[in-house]
């Protein structure tokens, strides 16, 4: 009899654990990579118990990546579904859970839709801008950062303004009529510093549906913007602030299928698309500095329009209000962080042939938490975090997390371990249908190690995890008169997360490998969840053997999946080779390039959107 998935995943998990830690090796030093968002402090990435990856700014910069989705499909545990190349609807998933399930800051500033269906994040509308660094945080999170956090929070830093005066200036041009202009400056001036950048994205694209060079092209215009500022007032007083603004325009085609009752297409139609974000901030000392406060005003704009031949539609959803974080130091047993939330979220659908909106909502929304950190002794770091989220009017939910993190220095190596609940409240969307619905609820556990060999010439990292989704919302067509909304559905994902990172040839040659094994299942049917590769991973190497030459060749795997629910339409498994390099002629003017799809893979993310073939781009970056 095979083997249940469970336990294979178990059986995998504990052979990779056996053989790391009996492997030989001398004694490294742990990742000094710093990360904010495990415990929202700035913490160092070897006490983090919750699996959490971090992009840098020299590996986007290396990667000369088009995208920000380019950037997160490198990493373990995520999958990424782009609907129709560049523009088209871009969903972003942690370890099996659905993109809903997927909270994405920006800054610390939360810019899930909140009138989308499933209060999702389009990462199609983003562009690659200032970006400090990128941290995934996997597992669940809502007893941080409360409803959506279900699957894991990813969070996009932009730089901070420091240092002299200084600019930047990115051109590139490539495949598809694509150009894309960048240019930032900043610096500081006595107390106050600031940082700005801007940025252009045009191309003409190819046929989303149906022929994809030979069909009418679907063009995307980006535009984004970004200022940070800080305003240093002495005594541990700081003021700080962010505004990110983004706007996409695209085209998108016929799309095939029988969506009318005529078995007609779906017309095409054009997608505009705007994101504004801000922060203040306000950091001070309290209790004659035994406490490190911080006061937080946020706000958030998203609209959508979609222009169709007979009719228009436009969403839009806002989000604003305030939150207080005091960290309270208590020297050899640890920290208290405790926070207060208050938000107002609005929601709206308006279509132009319809007098009322199809929906319009407002939720007045709050919530209290806490995180406890403690250091056992010099090896065992512990922490405790709790949260509740409630509405006005409305329904609330507690959740929890515990992690823990252990060093084993004489082996090179530590373990770590998380456990959490998750839960994520009906979108106003689902709302509109079905007013009693339930928050949807998780648990998840996951278990690691890390250990560094030969000298530190070799990097290994090992995770397996559990997931159990209920009271999932999914349409159910057996309400009377024509379905409706219901907590109806409940799902499982397990799997395997590993890395491992080689100097082949120290300052010449380095080899990076990941894989991910991912089980999924929908407990109410049996059958895998949609578009979840159960095998997926990239072996990269890069080459830096030539001075001021950084080249690289990256091979990516995605296995097959289904593209629907009910398991029917498979989506084949494929490999996709890209090429990338990057020359500095001088301190101030380096030379990249890249080329996307080096052996023109036919493959599709989601059936019936085309992905974009062989592609080559170049450009230059000018430093000041």
């Amino acid at each position: 009899m095979a083997a249940h998935p469970r336990r294979r995943t178990a059986v995998i998990v504990v052979s990779l654990f056996v053989g790391l830690a009996t492997a030989g090796g001398a004694r490294a030093d742990n990742v000094p990579s710093i990360v904010v968002t495990p415990y929202f402090l700035p913490t160092s990435i070897a006490k983090a118990g919750s699996t959490v990856s971090v992009i840098t700014a020299d590996q986007i910069a290396q990667s000369s990546a088009g995208s920000v989705a380019d950037l997160l499909s490198t990493v373990p545990g995520v999958t990424v579904t782009q609907s129709g190349g560049v523009g088209g609807q871009t969903l972003v998933s942690l370890r099996g859970a659905e993109p809903g399930h997927t909270l994405v800051l920006i800054d610390g500033v939360r810019v899930n839709d909140p009138a989308s269906a499933r209060d999702e994040f389009d990462f199609a509308t983003l562009a690659v801008t200032d970006i400090a660094r990128i941290e995934i945080l996997r597992g669940p999170q809502s007893a941080l950062y409360g409803s959506d956090a279900m699957g894991g929070v990813i969070n996009i830093i932009t730089k901070r303004p420091s240092g002299a005066m200084h600019g930047s200036a990115t051109v590139e041009a490539g495949s598809y009529g694509t150009v894309r202009t960048t240019v930032s400056a900043g610096g500081t001036s006595g107390p106050l510093s600031l940082q700005a950048s801007g940025t252009y994205f045009s191309d003409t694209g190819f046929s989303r549906v149906g022929n994809r060079d030979q069909g009418e092209p679907d063009g995307t215009d980006k535009l984004a913007g970004t200022v940070r500022g800080t305003f240093d007032a002495g005594d541990g007083t700081r003021f700080e602030f962010g505004l990110d603004a983004y706007h996409q325009a695209s085209k998108i085609d016929e799309t095939p299928g029988p969506y009318y009752p005529n078995g007609g297409d779906l017309p095409g139609y054009t997608s505009t698309r705007d994101l504004v974000a801000g922060f203040g901030r306000l950091l001070f000392p309290t209790m004659n500095g035994s406490v490190a406060s911080s006061l937080t005003f946020f706000a958030t704009d998203t609209s959508r329009d979609y222009g169709e031949p007979t009719k228009d539609t436009f969403y839009r959803g806002t989000d604003s209000g305030a939150e207080y974080q005091g960290n309270l130091r208590l020297g050899s047993m640890g920290s208290l962080l405790v926070g207060a939330r208050v938000e107002q979220v609005t929601a709206s659908e308006q279509v132009s042939n319809q007098v009322a909106p199809a929906f319009d909502e407002s939720k007045l929304l709050y919530a209290g938490y806490l995180l406890y950190q403690l250091p056992v002794d010099a090896h065992l770091n512990l922490s405790f975090a709790a949260r509740h989220d409630g509405e006005v009017d409305g329904q609330g939910f507690t959740t929890g997390r515990f992690t823990a993190v252990y060093d084993l220095p004489a082996a090179d190596a530590r373990i770590h371990a998380s456990i959490g609940t998750g839960a994520k409240r009906p979108t106003v969307f689902q709302l509109s249908y079905n007013p009693d619905l339930l928050p949807e609820q998780s648990v998840g556990a996951d278990l690691g190690l890390d250990k560094t060999l030969l000298d530190g010439r070799l990097t290994t990292s090992v995770t397996g995890y559990w997931n159990r989704f209920e009271n999932l919302i999914d349409w159910d067509p057996s309400i009377p008169p024509y379905g409706n909304y219901a907590n109806i559905t409940e799902a499982e994902t397990a799997g395997v997360e590993a890395t491992v990172t080689a100097r082949l040839i120290p300052g010449k040659l380095t080899s990076s490998l990941s894989y991910t094994y991912l089980y999924s299942r929908n407990l109410a049917t049996g059958l895998p969840l949609k578009r979840r590769p159960a095998h997926s991973g990239q072996l990269s190497l890069t080459y830096t053997g030539i001075a001021n030459l950084e080249a690289g060749v990256a091979a990516t795997l995605v296995g097959t999946r289904f593209n629907d629910a009910a398991a029917t339409v498979k989506l084949p498994a494929y490999v996709r080779v890209d090429l990338n390099g990057r020359y500095r002629v001088n301190d101030a003017l380096s030379v990249f390039a890249r080329v996307e799809n080096l052996f023109n893979a036919d493959y599709q993310e989601a059936s019936g959107y085309n992905t974009a073939g062989l592609s080559a781009y170049a450009g230059l970056t000018w430093k000041h």
